[in-house]
């Protein structure tokens, strides 16, 4: 959640940071610096309270304890599909 959250705020500041930056940007004549000084203290802000929200809403996270370790996954083949997909896969 961290990772998704900082990279949509991240985008932002930037013009090129979204589509929508991209169009406001190319429609507006604003310059790439000029959009990223006013809109870089939006994003750094944002990012803030996002670490601030997450830090409040998962304690278990901060609180230094070792993970439980995740059990070993065994995976099955299904055979009839997987050559269904790759027939598909080649023909395409």
């Amino acid at each position: 959640m961290a990772l998704a959250g900082g990279t949509n705020l991240g985008s932002v500041a930037t013009v090129s940071g979204n589509p929508q930056n991209i169009l406001v940007g190319a429609f507006s004549g604003i310059s790439y610096l000029e959009f990223a000084r006013s809109l870089a203290p939006v994003a750094l802000t944002c990012l803030l309270v996002q670490v601030a929200w997450l830090w409040l809403l998962y304690p278990e996270v901060r609180s230094g304890k070792s993970l439980p370790e995740v059990p070993q996954v065994r995976y099955r083949l299904f055979k009839p599909l997987l050559a269904k997909s790759l027939w598909v896969t080649a023909g395409l």
